[in-house]
């Protein structure tokens, strides 16, 4: 009998310090459940796209200390997938409940200074003298600036080195030297090549990005550009060289594919490095500035961020905060991109690189080309692109040139409408 009294109060003891410990993580993740909002005096609340551990933490860390500095404030913040975001503001501009402080990506911040989320925002030349000036275009609408470039976070070719060297390949630098690369690089189990696809921004943005590639253009899609991009996406769902689900695949989704060895190059963002990293892949893996037909370029992506129209005080003091150097370097540091102010961080690079500086110093230098989309219309027009790209993915017959003149039609009356 004490023998199972005995047993009853060790398995007690275990599920109650099992339970401590559930609420300490939620705790942990979820500051929010120690202190209900409306004890603090001010609450700034902040909408964030962000998916990834490190981007979340980063962010997170600096409210944290500023809540330290600051009694009686409390940052909130409200992560919201991409894929829902534009859905998510409009919802709230509707029911007057919007968020003080919205980061987005800058390809959406047109079309959300048109919608009339962003306050206007004071820039200096020293502060447009601390960055790349491409950056700044996203944020600036009719001579007006409304909000600040966040992070620089550009696309970059991720490759399974050891694949490559085992094939004898090299890493490709233009674009149909890429597309041999694909093909070859495959093996039983390995797709050649994958980019993100579940949503029709990421569909679209890897379109422009191919354009860009070829020397098009928004304009020119149903030209040359545009054509050979649709040719290519068809090719590679007909030879396999892209994993068959690549439609439900974020860009973690696919780091993660890419980590397991299941697809051999892809071309991702940045900021990708860390998940790769966290998942610790069986083999060496290489980073390369972006194949294309033009050489030493770039595309440009990253995130802007502002205040929207009916923002606190205390929200401006914190923007100021996070924009303090010290403040700033942790937070892009933490999410692994590159800082759109003032000198780099020191990037320890565990991935092979062939460049002669370290990737980041090559991939923000003025000198490169850099090509960044900027549209008021973005939201509807990467509905159209998307709609190009899944046609391609999902095996439509259609000539690319038919698929290209009817997206550039599309494209066209979404500029017109704007």
């Amino acid at each position: 009998m004490k023998k199972v009294r005995f047993l009853w109060r060790t398995v007690w003891i275990l599920c109650v310090s099992i339970i401590v410990v559930i609420i300490m993580f939620f705790k942990q993740n979820n500051p929010d459940m120690e202190k209900k909002t409306e004890e603090y005096e001010n609450v700034v609340k902040i909408m964030a796209p962000y998916t990834t551990h490190d981007q979340r933490n980063a962010l997170n860390t600096v409210a944290r200390k500023y809540e330290g500095s600051h009694a009686g404030t409390k940052i909130q913040i409200e992560y919201i997938p991409k894929e829902n975001y534009k859905r998510e503001i409009a919802l709230r501009q509707d029911e007057q409940n919007m968020a003080d402080i919205v980061i987005c990506s800058s390809v959406q911040m047109q079309s959300l200074i048109k919608m009339g989320i962003f306050k206007t925002y004071q820039v200096t030349g020293k502060m447009k003298r601390s960055t790349l000036t491409e950056l700044w275009s996203s944020v600036m609408y009719n001579g007006n600036y409304y909000g600040k470039p966040l992070t620089s976070d550009p696309y970059i070719l991720f490759y399974n080195k050891d694949a490559m060297d085992t094939k004898g390949l090299s890493v490709p630098s233009s674009w149909s030297s890429f597309m041999e690369t694909a093909e070859k690089i495959a093996a039983k189990g390995s797709y050649g090549f994958g980019f993100a696809a579940r949503d029709s921004e990421e569909s679209a943005r890897f379109f422009m990005l191919m354009l860009y590639a070829k020397q098009g253009n928004l304009y020119t899609i149903e030209q040359n550009a545009g054509i050979s991009a649709f040719a290519d996406l068809q090719y590679m769902k007909q030879k396999e060289i892209l994993p068959p689900d690549i439609i439900n695949l974020n860009q973690e989704d696919l780091a993660n594919a890419f980590s397991r060895g299941e697809v051999r190059m892809m071309i991702s963002q940045l900021s990708m490095e860390a998940v790769i990293r966290e998942n610790k892949p069986s083999f060496e893996v290489g980073v390369a500035q972006l194949p294309g037909e033009k050489s030493d370029w770039t595309f440009d992506a990253g995130d802007d961020i502002g205040l929207t129209v009916n923002a606190s005080a205390e929200a401006n003091t914190f923007l100021n905060y996070l924009f303090e150097e010290k403040t700033y370097m942790g937070l892009c540091k933490g999410m692994q991109v590159i800082p759109a102010f003032g000198e780099d961080y020191q990037n320890d690079e565990e991935f092979y690189y062939e460049g002669k500086n370290s990737l980041m110093k090559d991939l923000k230098t003025e000198n490169k080309d850099h090509a960044i989309v900027v549209n008021e219309a973005w939201f509807s027009i990467a509905e159209e692109l998307a709609e190009g790209v899944n046609e391609c993915l999902e095996g439509n017959t259609e000539s690319p040139e038919i698929i290209a003149k009817n997206i550039q039609d599309a494209v066209r009356v979404s500029i017109l409408e704007r």
